[in-house]
């Protein structure tokens, strides 16, 4: 006669068995790991790899414009507005946080460039580099929620990015230094003009 005691053990050695073999064949959890959910970062908007930018044209749609190029000594050389004068560093600090720029939003069916505004760009931003070749980022219409603008590089498909690292880039066009200081006439000096005396002579009556 079998114990229960025996009978007891038996069906603890079934359970092991099944609680074994379900670890095996679920995904995951082979050799007592689990695969976690891992975040994916945001992709950047620009990868320009080894090269170096030796020219930068800034303008928004309200007809300003800012242009800087890189002189024989490698220093940043204002040629418009003329006469500008920036604190040092700015052009190359500007450049750094261009390349950090995240996409927020990648697009899943193109959009028809009128309806987010780069048919007629709000910012463009064209770039130039030492190798020659050249880069032109159009900005659009802020998104529906304001959080950012519709952008484009090139050709390349319409993404978002935020707002807040448009605006901190193109404020390069919007400050006195790129807005063009309006000429002032000269004070024009009126003409003194020669009032002819008229002498009326009294014939007296006879």
């Amino acid at each position: 006669m079998i114990r229960k005691s025996t009978y007891t053990l038996l069906i603890i050695l079934i359970i092991l068995a099944a609680v074994v073999i379900f670890l095996q064949r679920t995904p995951g959890m082979k050799n007592g790991s689990i695969n976690e959910p891992t975040s994916t970062e945001s992709p950047t908007l620009f990868n320009w790899g080894d090269k170096s930018v030796a020219a930068v044209t800034l303008s928004d749609d309200q007809g300003h414009v800012f242009k800087a190029k890189l002189d024989n000594q490698n220093n940043w050389f204002i040629e418009q507005p003329t006469g500008c004068q920036l604190e040092n560093g700015k052009v190359e600090n500007s450049l750094a946080q261009l390349q950090t720029f995240k996409i927020m939003v990648e697009m899943e069916a193109p959009p028809a460039l009128a309806d987010v505004g780069l048919t007629n760009p709000t910012y463009t931003l064209k770039l130039t580099f030492i190798d020659g070749s050249m880069q032109t980022l159009s900005v659009g219409s802020i998104v529906p929620t304001g959080s950012g603008y519709y952008v484009q590089v090139d050709n390349n498909p319409v993404v978002v990015v935020t707002k807040y690292s448009i605006d901190s880039l193109f404020e390069l066009v919007s400050t006195a230094c790129a807005t063009p200081t309006a000429e002032v006439s000269p004070t024009s000096t009126p003409d003194l003009t020669h009032t002819e005396t008229v002498t009326t002579s009294i014939t007296p009556v006879p």
